[in-house]
């Protein structure tokens, strides 16, 4: 009888934490996440790339698909940020991300730990110094810190909020 007592015990406990599994989401805190982001190695920049990609050299060319609402080029994908910059990610190298001003120079450039989701994303400036590292969650929310752990924003959706839940900055994303 004790043996069968154990033995139903062990077949509920397995049937329950596969139901869970199956059945509820995955919850997970803003600490969580934070743990998983500085327990990483950092990936560092190739610096033969971020000299080909100083300057936007389709700067004229990207702003004009961008004011026709076109994001989806032949080569590039574009996204356009409310301070006035745009992103660049080229289809032959998914992982680099690049930012640039109007005038099509160098802001900053991100590079993606992998091309799913969860990932990290380190943010580099345009001498290679590492400025913050965020924790991209699914395409639309996505926590980030500085490079001492502090939370600094967090996206969900289009818009970015500040530790005070003010929206800092949107973007548009497309489905």
């Amino acid at each position: 009888m004790k043996y069968f007592i154990t033995f139903l015990f062990l077949i509920l406990t397995v049937q329950s934490s596969y139901s869970e599994v199956i059945t509820g989401g995955v919850d997970i805190t803003e600490y969580q996440v934070r743990n998983d982001v500085f327990q990483s190695p950092v990936i560092y920049p190739d610096y033969n790339l971020l000299r080909a990609n100083i300057f936007d050299v389709n700067n004229y060319e990207n702003k004009l698909n961008l004011l026709k609402g076109f994001t989806e080029l032949k080569d590039r994908t574009l996204a356009y940020f409310s301070d006035g910059s745009y992103g660049i990610t080229y289809n032959d190298n998914l992982t680099y991300v690049w930012y640039y001003a109007n005038s099509g120079e160098l802001l900053y450039f991100d590079i993606k730990s992998s091309l799913n989701y969860p990932c990290k994303t380190y943010k580099y400036d345009v001498l290679g110094n590492l400025l913050n590292i965020s924790s991209q969650i699914s395409k639309t929310e996505s926590y980030v810190y500085e490079i001492n752990g502090k939370l600094l924003a967090h996206w969900i959706k289009g818009n970015c909020y500040d530790l005070d839940g003010n929206i800092i900055m949107t973007r548009q994303i497309v489905e």
